[in-house]
């Protein structure tokens, strides 16, 4: 019994150990149609893999633009893949580009003084958690700064919210949170706002969920099913001694 016992344990202990994946990072850069200095980022961001392994995975991004439109209702994953996750935003009236030192914070969505553009992610999970990542702009201009609000409890209300920083020639950076959780309907929404007559510079986001890996899940099986086969095999002989 006691060596069950022990097997069952170590099992246990190797499955609640195993490395957590993340799957479908779905990664934005904003950009302006019209300017040919600033490309479409590819690849890994540094930053924001040393703050999640995650986004690590970031191979393939999406550039919304502007004009026409920076919205899109499929959004890819990081292997090229559509994975039905959404993304629109109103109000929004200009982007702009400075061509600075990266091809993600270089250009950015442009959100004008004493204004707000509320967001929506959709096609999400409802009430599972998300880590996301945020990117403000690398810009020609210091002092920058807008609020990020965001639902990140998924209770209806923006009650999370955060200061997102531009600055000139350093590639400021981006601002990471580990667990949004997607409303009841499989949204986040969110809302970026300037103040004080100042402008504020949003050059993209990332967002991942975490899965377990198939090792986990594989580990986990065999622990339900080492546990059946003790029960059963104690329950046929009761009389067997350790």
């Amino acid at each position: 019994m006691k060596r069950a016992l022990y097997v069952l344990a170590s099992l246990w202990f190797t499955a609640a150990s195993a490395n957590v994946v993340h799957a479908d990072v779905i990664s934005v850069d904003f950009g302006q149609t019209q300017n040919p200095n600033v490309n479409l980022f590819s690849g890994v961001e540094p930053a924001a893999a040393a703050l999640n392994s995650a986004f690590g995975a970031s191979n393939v991004w999406n550039g919304l633009y502007y004009p026409p439109n920076p919205n899109s209702s499929n959004l890819v994953n990081n292997a090229g893949n559509p994975t039905g996750v959404s993304f629109s935003i109103g109000n929004v009236s200009a982007f702009n580009a400075n061509g600075q030192n990266s091809a993600l914070q270089g250009d950015y969505l442009f959100i004008p003084g004493g204004s707000h553009l509320d967001w929506v992610l959709g096609g999400l999970t409802p009430g599972k958690p998300y880590a996301m990542v945020f990117y403000p702009a690398d810009t020609n201009s210091n002092g920058r700064t807008f609020t990020m609000k965001i639902d990140a409890d998924g209770n209806g209300s923006l009650e999370t919210s955060f200061a997102m920083n531009s600055s000139n020639g350093s590639n400021p950076p981006p601002v990471y949170f580990a667990s949004i959780i997607a409303n009841s309907k499989g949204e986040i929404h969110g809302s970026a706002s300037t103040y004080n007559g100042g402008e504020g510079d949003w050059a993209g986001f990332q967002i991942a969920r975490p899965v377990p890996e198939p090792t986990t899940i594989t580990l986990v099986g065999m622990l339900a099913l080492g546990a059946f086969t003790y029960t059963r095999s104690r329950r046929r002989s009761p009389k067997n001694q350790d």
